[in-house]
């Protein structure tokens, strides 16, 4: 199983996130509800590009695979076949060693090149356009990788919370600021951080014209953050889409994050 990811038995609570988190559903243009959301772990899917392979090694299952976008580009006709209506593929984001995954950020702001590049993903979207099918992109806000540059950048050293284990998951104050499964946890109640995170996020849609973000670790972010994300998001786009990842064992919970 994935390190970052020690939850498998959970509830996926889907919030489809306004101005604030105030429910589970939301009209929009797009009838979200209707679609059909096909998901793809992208490295363990299929493989389209042997050229980036690298460390690829398919026989270790904490290994990359090979699996890019590329391959998911060559089984769109398969997956408008299945009847899927959008897809959302896991972070695309460059990873640290071993993130074939997507979850250990090492740069918001490039393609992992095991997957491919920025313009293969917008490849991506328009061929999956083309077919009708919608585009979600899986973002990381609550956290980076094990090995991130920032946490040996000085000029970033209040960008991360203090290193603190979360013991406590009815205190709301630890799940924020305490360190997943120990990973860095950034602390977007500093102005710089929400900036960046903000920015990149209008990136990726500026540059790749994906439909929606599925947003991880709701929970452990700030709703602060997330009402200025998706204030900021639905400015320019109304119709994105954001499907928000609880992990709680309550789906009332839903309508208290």
């Amino acid at each position: 199983m994935l390190k970052r990811h020690r939850y498998t038995a959970f509830f996926l609570i889907l919030i489809l996130v306004s101005v604030v988190f105030s429910g589970c559903a939301q009209t929009t243009k797009t009838d979200w509800e209707s679609q059909v959301i096909y998901f793809i772990m992208t490295d363990r899917f299929y493989n389209g590009d042997t050229t980036n392979d690298m460390d690829a090694n398919p026989s270790d299952p904490k290994a990359y695979h090979g699996g890019d976008l590329q391959g998911i580009i060559d089984k769109l006709d398969y997956i408008k076949d299945l009847g899927a209506t959008a897809i959302w593929i896991t972070p695309v984001v460059d990873n640290e060693e071993g993130g074939y995954h997507g979850y250990w950020a090492y740069d918001f702001e490039r393609v992992d090149e095991h997957l491919g590049d920025t313009a293969k993903l917008k490849e991506l979207t328009d061929k999956a356009h083309d077919k009708d099918i919608k585009v979600i992109l899986d973002m990381v806000f609550n956290h980076t990788g094990y090995n991130s540059p920032w946490l040996s950048d000085p000029a970033k050293s209040d960008w991360f919370n203090e290193k603190m284990d979360i013991v406590n998951y009815n205190n709301q104050e630890e799940v924020e600021k305490g360190w997943l499964s120990g990973l860095p946890d950034l602390n977007q109640s500093n102005p710089d951080v929400e900036k960046y995170l903000i920015d990149m996020a209008m990136s990726w849609i500026d540059e790749t014209g994906i439909d929606g973000f599925r947003l991880d670790t709701v929970r452990h972010v700030p709703k602060e953050f997330w009402t200025k994300l998706s204030q900021t998001i639905k400015q320019k786009y109304p119709d994105f889409f954001l499907l928000g990842e609880v992990w709680v064992n309550d789906p009332e919970q839903c309508y208290r994050v």
